[in-house]
């Protein structure tokens, strides 16, 4: 990858957003009734932290952010408690400065920076840039309730690769199902497909990808290297001595000459899934084994996979998937629930704003609270035409050339031993959702999935709605 850490674009195609006031927290911890209690405080990049140190009876009545909220006449604020009983709290400017990328990708941090895949995240609650190493989170799983800017994360995380890679050290694969979250990156050189909508083509394109990791592994072996930085620092070693390496995997008949290709540099693929959740339902079983697949492999070889969902539970974010992806950003979630589901504890509810993101990564054992990075649409239209200016995608020909082989599911006629006495529960008990039905009946997904399906055709549930929801279409006699 590149070692001269100079940006690539110019830096006024990123812009500032400024707007700032401050509260006052004094009033409100009267209003509280907590006397003679030690304040201190510091100013942070979206809001002023407060460390609250009194007599106090019960702490735990104390972390009601509603009621902090509605006392201070402000959206939100977020409480903690440390172990020595101290309050926390993280009171937002009420027109606070918004985190501008811009600010983050010009920061020492990210400009010299030594990391592989450097993705300029936002800022801690001190103001100090938050630059993440992609390559060493492995892969990294995205989630938020609606409206929580996910697809803001999203973005932040390309252009901030847009900005330290060319096309031939990082490609990337696009799979949009909602059609227009990502069609701004159209025709950008990076891409190694059109954006992909169609998720029959996405089970293909995830297919591409378990066979590009099997090739690379293969290449690694032959070139006794262990990851992707050994193999590129090995190609290049050979070319400075004058012996580039032919390509050890060629076979005649491969390509129209009689004599095999010099073996080149490989560079990192990073694959998005902004909504995996629509993928999820029309695969099933065959897309979570694939990104398993990808998930335990993939990341040595340089590919990595970046899964992105606004829905909480097990039919989605399955206990493999969960247990192979332990790098995560969580925004602002819907209830405690959703929280203790990804982090095991309750600590995403609520956030300060909508980019207000907690993060997790491999390895480390504490979670970092970060206020995100804003870009404009303005500004991603600006990066991504810089790039198509400077030519045109190389898309790989054979991602979608090959059939996948389907895995057919159970047919109404063949029913599961099951099924009667799940029909009889579903109905008694308005249960309609595939986890309930795994824990009342300790069944896996794939089989709660057949059964589902067939309660859909027999008409006991609707279909899926948009916010995938099912409802229960007969009643109880």
């Amino acid at each position: 990858m590149q070692k001269s850490h100079s940006l690539l674009l110019p830096k006024d195609l990123l812009s500032n957003h400024y707007n700032v006031n401050l509260s006052d927290i004094e009033k409100a911890l009267a209003k509280f009734g907590i006397k003679n209690a030690k304040i201190k405080s510091k100013a942070g990049s979206i809001g002023i932290n407060y460390r609250i140190e009194a007599k106090f009876l019960n702490v735990e009545k104390l972390l009601d952010s509603k009621k902090w909220a509605k006392l201070l006449n402000i959206q939100s604020i977020r409480i903690t408690k440390d172990d020595l009983d101290i309050l926390c709290l993280e009171v937002p400017y009420s027109n606070h400065q918004i985190i501008s990328l811009k600010g983050i990708i010009n920061s020492e941090e990210f400009v010299n920076t030594n990391i592989k895949l450097p993705v300029a995240l936002g800022t801690d609650t001190k103001g100090n840039p938050v630059v993440i190493d992609l390559a060493k989170s492995s892969h990294l799983l995205i989630d938020s309730m609606s409206g929580a800017d996910k697809s803001v994360c999203i973005n932040t995380i390309l252009i901030s690769l847009l900005f330290r890679f060319r096309a031939d050290q990082i490609n990337f694969m696009l799979i949009d199902p909602k059609v227009v979250e990502l069609s701004i990156y159209n025709d950008i050189p990076h891409l190694i497909t059109p954006i992909i909508t169609d998720m029959k083509k996405a089970e293909q394109a995830l297919s591409w990808c378990i066979n590009e990791v099997k090739r690379r592994y293969h290449l690694f072996s032959i070139l006794k290297v262990s990851d992707i930085s050994s193999f590129n620092e090995k190609i290049d070693e050979y070319e400075n001595l004058g012996m580039p390496i032919p390509d050890p995997t060629w076979r005649i008949g491969d390509t129209l000459d009689l004599i095999p290709p010099i073996l080149k540099k490989l560079s990192c693929i990073v694959t998005i899934i902004d909504e995996f959740a629509d993928l999820m339902i029309v695969g099933g079983r065959q897309v979570e084994e694939s990104i398993i697949h990808i998930l335990n492999k993939a990341h040595l070889v340089g590919i990595h996979l970046v899964l992105a969902t606004q829905k909480f539970s097990s039919d989605v974010i399955t206990s493999l998937i969960k247990a192979n992806i332990p790098s995560h950003i969580t925004l602002t979630v819907a209830s405690d629930v959703n929280s203790e589901f990804i982090l095991k504890e309750k600590r995403a509810v609520p956030l300060l704003e909508a980019r207000d993101m907690l993060y997790s990564e491999i390895g480390l054992s504490s979670i970092t609270h970060v206020h995100g990075a804003f870009v404009s649409n303005d500004e991603i239209v600006n990066v991504t035409d810089f790039w198509r200016n400077q030519g045109k995608p190389q898309y790989v020909k054979d991602i979608f050339a090959t059939e996948i082989p389907y895995i057919p599911r159970r047919i109404e006629s063949v029913l599961d031993p099951l099924f009667e006495d799940i029909r009889k529960f579903v109905i008694e008990t308005g249960t309609v959702s595939i986890a309930g039905i795994m824990r009342k009946f300790n069944i896996d997904f794939i089989r709660a999935v057949e059964i589902m399906d067939i309660l859909e055709i027999n008409g006991v549930v609707s279909k899926l709605s948009e916010t995938y929801r099912r409802e229960l279409l007969v009643t109880k006699k």
